[in-house]
């Protein structure tokens, strides 16, 4: 019975082996990649600026904006590049089918709170010198 188990995991199963860049095109694989390094990126990139924010002077209020924008940013792009890459669309234009349209905004959103977060943090260094 267990040679017959091992027989049909290993051959029965047609191409499961085979190296996915063998079954799919490779920009759903780099899309995949990239879904895939968001969500450790943005968990460094908070653990870092937690760590800068905290010496910094500002007020706590700006301190809240830099975090929130900084969170915001995180779950657009944990939200969009994993989509992107279920639908096959980049999100690089508002044009398209809804799912594109989708990935769109996530990106936007993303990409407009990190700016956001980044002038933020910007300011409280300048203010800090």
């Amino acid at each position: 019975m267990a040679q017959w188990c091992c027989w049909l995991a290993c051959f029965a199963v047609p191409r499961m082996g085979v190296p996915s860049t063998e079954r799919h095109r490779k920009h759903i694989i780099h899309s995949w990649r990239v879904a895939h390094l968001s969500i450790p990126i943005g968990a460094a990139l908070m653990f870092g600026v937690a760590g800068v924010l905290s010496q910094l002077r500002g007020g706590a209020s700006l301190k809240w904006v830099v975090a929130l924008f900084l969170i915001v940013s995180s779950y657009a792009f944990c939200f969009s590049l994993p989509l992107a890459a279920v639908v096959g669309h980049r999100g690089l234009s508002s044009r398209g089918p809804t799912s594109a349209k989708l990935v769109y905004v996530g990106n936007v959103v993303g990409a407009v709170s990190s700016l956001v977060a980044s002038a933020g943090l910007l300011y409280a260094a300048y203010v800090s010198l």
